[in-house]
């Protein structure tokens, strides 16, 4: 997996447990684990640990209205259309 795909991938689960996991019991653990795969994308990128968070925000990682449609279109070159198991429309869809 590429660093600019696992990057919107650990920028998920960082905005979910600010935005939904308040309580949830290993939120602190989980939010250290994602944050830590974090880093490891910005160091595989050269980014001193004392930029990491000009970094975050300057690929819009704090921003899910670019990482959640940067993350679905990753995934859909990762993963070929027929290769899903469940249909996808059921999430994209309006209704």
């Amino acid at each position: 997996m590429s660093c600019a795909v696992a990057a919107v991938e650990n920028a998920r689960p960082v905005a979910f447990l600010q935005f939904l996991g308040q309580d949830h019991p290993k939120r602190d653990e989980l939010q250290q684990q994602a944050l830590g795969a974090l880093a490891a994308c910005a160091e595989a990128r050269e980014v001193p640990p004392d930029k990491f968070l000009d970094w975050f925000k300057s690929e819009r990682l704090n921003d899910p209205d670019h990482f959640l449609p940067a993350l679905d279109r990753a995934l859909q070159a990762l993963v070929p259309p027929d290769a899903w198991l469940f249909d996808r429309a059921l999430l994209t869809s309006d209704s």
